[in-house]
């Protein structure tokens, strides 16, 4: 009896290790599927960061892009309205103006420096 108990004794304890190393082995399975996933994740939000900076870099040199087009057509647009809404000249009396005038009305050009 006392070696049948010893023998039970003895299976159960190496029952309860055998399950304690089940137990074990389960668990370091579970964790290193952890571990996987999380590094899984932890290049996935990598990835999604780099394509987050690049789609700003990209979007950060259109708009300079853009905006270095609208300063240039802004500057065309300003010298073509300059150049269109140019200030008159002033009408002066020219040489060629008076002649004009004096071969109309029958007088020859006198310059305005002679005193005659």
């Amino acid at each position: 009896m006392e070696k049948e108990r010893e023998r039970e004794a003895v299976a159960q304890r190496e029952a309860a290790i055998a399950a304690q190393e089940a137990q074990e082995k389960v668990k370091a399975v579970r964790r290193q599927e952890f571990d996987r996933e999380l590094h899984r994740r932890d290049m996935l939000d990598l990835r999604m960061a780099a394509t987050r900076a690049d789609n700003f870099q990209r979007d950060v040199r259109t708009a300079q892009a853009q905006s270095v087009k609208q300063q240039y057509r802004q500057t065309l647009l300003g010298e073509l309205d300059a150049m269109i809404n140019a200030p008159k000249p002033e009408v002066s009396d020219s040489f060629a103006a008076r002649y004009r005038n004096n071969q109309r009305s029958g007088l020859y050009y006198m310059p305005e420096d002679s005193d005659e």
